[in-house]
C-alpha cells in the first residue's frame, strides 16, 4: 500500500500570510511562514540558510489504518515566502527505505500508486478550490487546478 502525506494550506497573500493547516478535530492548527529576502537554491537539499530560518510543521497525524491516529513515521515541513514565492521544503523520514514505492517515471503521470507528498494550496479559504502540487521519490511532478464543491 503507498503511503502519502499531504499538507493542506489556505494562504492569504495579504499582510502578515497566516497559513491555516489541515483541520483536525476539534480545532484548526496554524502556523506563521517565514518572511525571507533571499531564494533557496532549488536542488532538494535543505542546507541554504532560509530552511534554517523556516517556520516547522510537524505535528501530523496518519489516515491509514486509523484516521487521526500518531504517525507510524516522522515527516517535516519547512516554510518560507518572499515578495512573489512561496517555498516549500520537506523531510520524510523512512525507518525502511525498501518499503518506499516509487515506480512511476513519466512527468505529469498519476502518482497514485507510489509513495508521494505534497500540498494543497486554498488561497479563497472555501476548502473548495484551489491548486495542488505533488511529487514522488523519483522527482515526478504532478498539477492541478481543484475545483468543484468536494
Amino acid at each position: 500500500m503507498s503511503r502519502v502525506a499531504v499538507f493542506y494550506l489556505a494562504i492569504l497573500f495579504a499582510g502578515a500570510s497566516p497559513v491555516f493547516a489541515q483541520d483536525l478535530p476539534p480545532a484548526n492548527k496554524s502556523t506563521s511562514i517565514t518572511y525571507v529576502d533571499q531564494a533557496p537554491v532549488l536542488d532538494g537539499i535543505l542546507d541554504d540558510a532560509i530552511w534554517s530560518q523556516a517556520a516547522v510543521v510537524d505535528d501530523f497525524h496518519q489516515v491509514r489504518p486509523v484516521e487521526y491516529s500518531d504517525p507510524t513515521q516522522r515527516t517535516e515541513f519547512l516554510l518560507a515566502y518572499d515578495r512573489d514565492h512561496l517555498y516549500v521544503g520537506a523531510r520524510i523520514f523512512e525507518e525502511n527505505p525498501r518499503r518506499v514505492t516509487a515506480k512511476i517515471l513519466r512527468q505529469g503521470e498519476s502518482l497514485g500508486t507510489d509513495d508521494r507528498i505534497g500540498i494543497i494550496l486554498d488561497p479563497f479559504r472555501n476548502k473548495r478550490s484551489g491548486f495542488f502540487f505533488l511529487t514522488n521519490p523519483n522527482s515526478i511532478r504532478r498539477e492541478g487546478i481543484i475545483k468543484g464543491e468536494n
